[in-house]
């Protein structure tokens, strides 16, 4: 699955649907096990680790783009316009109406951001806002330096798509911990998953060309568990054996 395919959707009235291409949130295969790169650079070994209070700045600023806008045309009609990340179904004039009179505020994905980032720490984990060193990826874990890097971009993309992202490389994170400690190599930690599509075209992109089957069934299990919420969190503190973590409220 990709990280931000967007489009953005004109809607003219009830009738008039017509899609124009985002120019950002390009498409790509966005995460990556860093097990086979290159030693940590320098440089990488002083990246500050995340500033929690600037992220979620930053994630509410970039939500607002998730916000459909309705135009008042100079002919009288009314223009809607919305974005729409890849998979999902067009809106409809009614559910358009709804978000723009009822916006979504995304506190629940910040708030498991939050819980996730905490687990995290607490399991010894360091998360940075940074390039990865796997080329194409938009994030990875680092077992080997017990460090998670997040391509700053991320950010841009709203709180939704930066928890999927976080979700994913917190079950590797896990399955490292399966395997034995925080550093170890992440071992599958045996969850079924459903067959889905957008798995199987992200795995058959250029960033996973090389990768054994083995590997194949780890982000396997990471894409197949990055969509809910709180499943990373639970499985960090579980594998991890992370206490004190805070809780939140799933209802």
């Amino acid at each position: 699955m990709a990280v931000a395919s967007a489009s953005t959707a004109v809607l003219f009235g009830p009738h008039l649907l017509e899609h124009v291409q985002s120019r950002f949130l390009k498409s790509t295969s966005p995460f990556g096990l860093s097990g086979s790169v290159a030693p940590l650079p320098a440089i990488d070994r002083v990246t500050p680790s995340l500033d929690r209070i600037d992220l979620f700045t930053k994630l509410e600023e970039a939500d607002s783009q998730w916000q459909p806008q309705e135009e008042l045309l100079p002919d009288g009609s009314i223009r809607y316009l919305y974005k729409k990340r890849a998979g999902e179904a067009d809106l409809s004039l009614a559910e358009l109406r709804s978000l723009i009179n009822d916006p979504p505020t995304f506190d629940t994905e910040r708030q498991a951001i939050n819980s996730l980032l905490e687990a995290l720490r607490d399991a010894g984990v360091r998360v940075t806002l940074a390039p990865t060193l796997k080329k194409g990826a938009a994030a990875e874990w680092d077992h080997r330096q017990g460090t998670m890097r997040i391509q700053p971009r991320v950010m841009d993309q709203g709180s939704k798509d930066f928890l999927r992202v976080l979700n994913h490389e917190a079950i590797h994170v896990a399955q490292s911990c399966r395997a034995g400690s925080l550093l170890a190599k992440p071992k599958a930690l045996g969850i079924p998953v459903s067959p889905d599509p957008a798995t199987q075209r992200s795995l058959s992109t250029s960033i996973y060309k090389n990768i054994s089957e083995e590997e194949k069934l780890l982000e396997h299990e990471a894409y197949g568990l990055q969509e809910d919420t709180y499943r990373a969190h639970d499985l960090v503190s579980k594998e991890c054996k992370v206490r004190h973590t805070a809780s939140f409220n799933q209802s």
